[in-house]
C-alpha cells in the first residue's frame, strides 16, 4: 500500500495534477501576497509557502525535476534571506523560508521509500538508518534544553540524512550527471556573486544582514570575507569546493574542457580569496583521491601519497607567497591565508583550537553515554534558549548529539561510505562516480552540519546512489558491463521502482 498522497495523485493523470497543483500554489500566492501588503511579516510566508507547494508538486510527477529545484533553492537560499530583510527579521519560532527544504526532503522520502529505498540492505544503510534512528531519538534529551531544540535539531540534521534514501531510489547514473552539472553551475554563479563582494563591496541587503546579525566571523583584518549567495562564508567556501570537484570531473568531457577550466579557474581564484583555511586542504585531499581513483590506485597508496603531499604543502604555500600580495582589497585575505596554510600549528592558525574542540566532544561522547541531544549541535539550541556544544566537525558533533553509540555509527559510515566511493569511481571512472566521491570528501567533516543548508543533504545524497550502484555492480555476472543507468536487476531497487 502506497502513502495516502501519492496514492492520491497517482490517480490522477500527469496534466491534470499539474493543473491542480497550479491553482492551489495561484490561490495561495494570491492570499498571501495580499495579506503580507497590510502585514510584511507575513512576506516570508508569502515567499515560502508557494515555493513549498510548487516543489511538492513538482515532486508528485516528477521527483527528479523537484529535486534539482530545490538544490537551485537551497543554494540561493541565503541571498533570498538577506532580500527579505528589507522587510524585517523573521519571527520568534523561526524564519518560514527555512521549512521549505524539510517539507520537500519529506516528500521525497516518502515517494523514495514507496520505490523500495529500504528494501535490500548493505552494511553502508544499515549504519545509515542506525545513525538516522539514535539521533532523531536524541531529539527528546532533556539535556540540550527544551524539546523545540531537539525538534529544530531533527529539521536541520536527521531531515537531511533522508537524502540517503533518496539517493538509493530515485537517482541513476544520468541523473547524477544532470545533478553534478547543476551544482558546478550554482557554484560558479556563486563564486562570481561573491568575487563582487570582494572588489566592490557588499551591496545594501548584504550590509543590512551582517549588521543585523553581528556576523563577525566574516571580518579578516580590514577585509569583510566573502559569502556569496549563502548564509555563511563556511557555506559558500564549502559549496565553492563541491563545485571544484563538480567541474573537475565534467572535464573528463574532452568537450567541455575548455568550459571547465575557466570554472575551475573562478572558482579556485574565489575559494582561495574566501580565505579559509581547512576547506583548502579537503578540496586538495579529494582532488588527489579523484585522480588516484580515475588511474586505479589502490585506496591504501593513495592514501599514503595524499598524506605525503599534504604535508609538503606548508612548504609550497610558504615558497609560493614569497611574491607581493597584489591588490589591497584582498591582501588582508591573502595574508590570512598564507598565514594558516604555511604554519598551521603557529600562532595565527586555528587548526589547534579546531582539534581541541573534537577532542572535548569525543570525550563527552565518553562522560555522558547517551549524548546531549541532536540540538546542542545545532543553531536550534542558542535559538531556543538550549544547551550548545557544538564542535565545528561531525567527530566530536556524532558524540556529543548521541554519545558512544553516535561516535561509532559515525565511524562506520566513514570507513564503509568512503570506501564505496572510492571503489565505484576506481571501477566506472564516469563523470558520475568521480564526482560523487569528491564530493562526499569535500564535504567530509560537515556530514552532520545543518547549518550549511545546500551542503547537509548533498553527502548524504551521493552516498545513497553509491550505495545503491555498488550493490547493483556487485550483483552483476562477471562478464557482464558495468550497470546501466536504469540499474535493471539491481537488488537494492527493481526496475519497477525506479522512476522514468
Amino acid at each position: 500500500m502506497g502513502f495516502p498522497l501519492t496514492s492520491l495523485l497517482s490517480r490522477l493523470s500527469s496534466r491534470d495534477a499539474t493543473v491542480l497543483m497550479s491553482a492551489l500554489v495561484a490561490t495561495v500566492a494570491s492570499m498571501l501576497v495580499g495579506a503580507s501588503v497590510s502585514s510584511p511579516d507575513l512576506v516570508r510566508v508569502a515567499v515560502a509557502v508557494p515555493v513549498a507547494c510548487a516543489l511538492v508538486g513538482v515532486a508528485t510527477s516528477s521527483p527528479r525535476l523537484a529535486l534539482y529545484g530545490l538544490m537551485v533553492w537551497l543554494a540561493a537560499l541565503g541571498l533570498v534571506r538577506r532580500l527579505l530583510t528589507t522587510y524585517g527579521q523573521s519571527g520568534p519560532i523561526g524564519d518560514p523560508v527555512l521549512i521549505v527544504g524539510p517539507v520537500l526532503l519529506l516528500v521525497l522520502f516518502l515517494i523514495a521509500v514507496e520505490r523500495g529505498a529500504l528494501r535490500e540492505h548493505t552494511r553502508l544503510s544499515r549504519v545509515v538508518l542506525g545513525l538516522t534512528v539514535v539521533l532523531g531519538l536524541s531529539a527528546v534529551n532533556p539535556l540540550q534544553g527544551g524539546l523545540s531544540v531537539g525538534l529544530g535539531g531533527v529539521l536541520l540534521v536527521v531531515v537531511p540524512m533522508l537524502a540517503f534514501w533518496i539517493g538509493r531510489s530515485l537517482l541513476d547514473e544520468q541523473a547524477v550527471g544532470v545533478l553534478v552539472c547543476l551544482l558546478g553551475v550554482l557554484a560558479l554563479l556563486a563564486a562570481i556573486y561573491g568575487l563582487a563582494q570582494t572588489f566592490y563591496g557588499l551591496p545594501s541587503w548584504d550590509q543590512r544582514w551582517v549588521t543585523q546579525s553581528g556576523y563577525t566571523a566574516l571580518d579578516v583584518g580590514k577585509a569583510i570575507r566573502a559569502f556569496g549567495t549563502s548564509a555563511s562564508a563556511a557555506e559558500y567556501a564549502t559549496l565553492l569546493a563541491v563545485g571544484i570537484l563538480s567541474w573537475r570531473a565534467i572535464a573528463k568531457r574532452t568537450s567541455l574542457l575548455p568550459v571547465a577550466v575557466v570554472a575551475l579557474a573562478v572558482l579556485a581564484y574565489a575559494l582561495w580569496l574566501e580565505s579559509s583555511r581547512g576547506i583548502i586542504v579537503l578540496a586538495l585531499a579529494a582532488l588527489w583521491l579523484t585522480f588516484a581513483a580515475a588511474r586505479r590506485m589502490p585506496i591504501g597508496a593513495a592514501l599514503l601519497v595524499g598524506a605525503a603531499l599534504l604535508a609538503l604543502l606548508p612548504s609550497a604555500v610558504g615558497y609560493l607567497s614569497s611574491s607581493p600580495t597584489g591588490r589591497t582589497e584582498t591582501s588582508a585575505l591573502v595574508k590570512h591565508q598564507v598565514e594558516g596554510l604555511s604554519e598551521p600549528f603557529g600562532k595565527n592558525s586555528t587548526l589547534s583550537g579546531h582539534w581541541e574542540e573534537v577532542i572535548e566532544g569525543v570525550a563527552q561522547g565518553f562522560t555522558s553515554p547517551v549524548g546531549r541531544g541532536v540540538g546542542a549541535i545545532t543553531i536550534a539550541a542558542s535559538k531556543f534558549e538550549g544547551t550548545s556544544a557544538g564542535t565545528e566537525a561531525d567527530p566530536g558533533n556524532a558524540p556529543v548529539a548521541a554519545g558512544v553509540i553516535g561516535l561509532i555509527l559515525y565511524l562506520l559510515i566513514v570507513v564503509y561510505g568512503i570506501g564505496a566511493s572510492y571503489r565505484l569511481a576506481q571501477a566506472r571512472r564516469t563523470v558520475p562516480a568521480l564526482a560523487a566521491l569528491g564530493i562526499v570528501l569535500v564535504t567530509f567533516l560537515q556530514w552532520l552540519n545543518g547549518s550549511l543548508y545546500v551542503i547537509a543533504p548533498l553527502a548524504w545524497l551521493f552516498l545513497g546512489w553509491v550505495d545503491a550502484e555498488s550493490s547493483a555492480t556487485r550483483a552483476s555476472p562477471p562478464s557482464a558491463p558495468p550497470a546501466s543507468s536504469g540499474r535493471a536487476g539491481s537488488p537494492t531497487v527493481s526496475a519497477t521502482h525506479r522512476i522514468g
